[in-house]
This record gives structure tokens, C-alpha cells and sequence, in this order.
């Protein structure tokens, strides 16, 4: 079992680490010039390894492998024994992968327990959960030193029980700031957001094997925090309202008083805020226009926000 040491870093100065890291990994191996994979449509499998005896299971990461997602075992007995389960991330097959990092968190029902855990990291890597992991609505973030270029790759496995029907999923993390998301090793980091979260089910809670391959772009989202970028399944997650793609932060469209313009509705035309346009169905033009140089009779805007 790798050895972990427990730090009280805030998740954003988590991902603001990982990605000064992961900076510095571009400057030092990437060749000038070399197309750096996004590693877009990315999940968080969870996998059931349900022949290897979890009483006995030492941490060997080499004996947690799967080639494909049609081998993945997402159900359990819910008996109170032992049973060893892993987190990998996965992509589409052949397809480009350079992952510097990533952020996540974990959640299981309260019948469940954590006997044992353990991260498989690359050589160089360096592993930041949170002060409460490996308990419920944990979080961690993972530097993955060199990177990891496989489709399938061992990220960290629990020996867990269930005492009644429950389940244990992969989630975001619990700070919205930090999100779910792999980093690339760029000198500017690319954050993709991960699309699929799995979940193993124990006794009569049925699991879920996410697929990858979805692309999800980031744009705003207003949570209660104020205003972070997510992809719109992560902003569900915390509750909030996604505003579309594209668009980002700096404008602070979440605040109440946020700045308004033109926006096109059914019935014509109003000023309102980004945040209120894209709740009443409408194609917001931009903060600063006005509806005397809207033409939102000609039918261009299309509900749900701007595009």
C-alpha cells in the first residue's frame, strides 16, 4: 500500500498544484510544437473484482486490470463481507491520452464501510485527498508523474462492505472549484471534464458502468458559491444552473447584479440578466446590447441561452 500524507489544502489550491505541476512536466519532456492530447470524454469506472479474495489482497495495483468495459462488475453481496473494488479512468479505445492529473471525489450509503483503501500512482506521482478520506463525500486530487497514456487506468481500490442493499460511487468533487476533471500537461493545462460516474451496487441497488467518449465543455454554472466553470452534468451535481457553453465567469453573470442586454424571447424583446434570460427560454445577445439592436423577430434565437 503507497503511503499517503494528509494535507490541509483547500481543493482549489489542490487543482491550482496539480496544474502548476503539470506545467512544469510540459516544459521539461513535451517536445515544442507536439500536439498535447485534451483527453475529452473521460469516466470514472468502478469495477467489482470479485475473483480476488479481499481479505487477503495485500495491494498488488499489477492484479487490478480489465481490457474492456464489457468486463466490468458493477454488483456485490450485501452480506457484510469483504469485497475489493477499484476506481479507473477510461476512454475510448486508441484513442490519445497524456493525463497529468485529476480531481474527484467518492460517496457510498451509510450501511457501507471503508475496511481498507490504496492508490496505484505512477512512479513520480503525488496523491492530495482531503482530511476525511476515504469516508463518504471525500475528495482527492492526484498528480500522475510521468503521465498516464492508457484507456484504462488503476487510479486507487477499497476493500469495502455492505451491511444491507447500498451502493459506492465515483462523484465530483465536493468543492465546485475543483470540480471532476482530468488536467493535460500543457503549459496552459486543458481541464476535461469527466462525463461518466460509475457506481457499484451491493444486493438490490442496481450499479452503473459509464461510457466513455462524450465530450462535455465547460460554461458557466450558478451554484450558490457564486459562479464556477463546469460541464453541465457537474453542474446538475451541485445543484446549480448551467448557462451554456462558452461561456465563462469573468462578467460575473451569477450576481444579482450582474450586468444585462438584449434578450430575445417569445414575445420579443427584454433586458435581463444572462442568468435570467437563459430561465426564461431565451438567446441572451450579450451583457451591454440593447433591444433596439436586437432582431429578435427574425426568429435567430433558439431557447435555453445564447449560443
Amino acid at each position: 500500500m503507497i503511503p499517503v500524507r494528509f494535507l490541509p489544502v483547500r481543493a482549489c489550491l489542490i487543482v491550482t498544484f496539480l496544474l502548476m505541476i503539470a506545467a512544469e512536466v510540459s516544459a521539461q519532456a513535451l517536445v515544442s510544437g507536439q500536439d498535447i492530447p485534451e483527453n475529452e470524454g473521460g469516466v470514472l469506472t468502478l469495477h467489482h473484482y470479485a475473483g480476488i479474495d479481499a481479505e487477503s489482497f495485500e495491494g498488488d495495483c499489477s492484479l487490478l486490470r480489465f481490457s474492456d468495459l464489457s468486463e466490468v462488475n458493477v454488483s456485490g453481496l450485501d452480506d457484510g463481507s469483504q469485497h475489493l473494488i477499484a476506481i479507473h479512468m477510461s476512454f475510448p479505445d486508441e484513442q490519445p491520452l497524456a493525463i497529468a492529473g485529476a480531481t474527484f471525489g467518492i460517496d457510498f450509503t451509510d450501511n457501507m464501510n471503508v475496511v481498507r483503501y490504496g492508490f496505484c500512482k505512477t512512479p513520480n506521482g503525488i496523491v492530495l485527498p482531503d482530511g476525511t478520506w476515504p469516508m463518504a463525500e471525500s475528495n482527492v486530487g492526484i498528480y500522475f508523474g510521468p503521465s498516464a497514456t492508457t484507456n484504462h487506468f488503476l487510479v486507487a481500490w477499497f476493500i469495502v462492505t455492505s451491511d444491507g442493499p447500498g451502493s459506492f460511487s465515483a462523484v465530483p468533487h465536493s468543492d465546485p472549484g475543483a470540480g471532476a476533471a482530468f488536467a493535460n500537461p500543457s503549459g496552459s493545462p486543458h481541464l476535461a471534464a469527466v462525463t461518466g460516474f460509475g457506481r457499484i451496487g451491493f444486493g438490490a441497488t442496481n450499479g452503473v458502468v459509464p461510457v466513455p467518449g462524450e465530450v462535455m465543455p465547460r460554461g458557466v454554472c450558478c451554484i450558490s458559491e457564486g459562479c464556477a466553470s463546469l460541464s453541465n452534468l457537474a453542474c446538475d451535481y451541485y445543484g446549480g444552473l448551467y448557462l451554456g457553453e462558452g461561456t465563462d465567469c469573468q462578467s460575473g453573470p451569477c450576481a444579482p447584479d450582474a450586468a444585462q442586454g438584449a434578450c430575445c424571447l417569445l414575445d420579443g424583446c427584454n433586458l435581463l440578466t444572462r442568468r435570467d434570460c437563459f430561465i426564461q427560454a431565451g438567446q441572451f445577445l450579450g451583457e451591454g446590447t440593447t433591444c433596439d439592436e436586437a432582431d429578435c423577430a427574425a426568429g435567430v434565437w433558439v431557447d435555453g441561452g445564447d449560443d
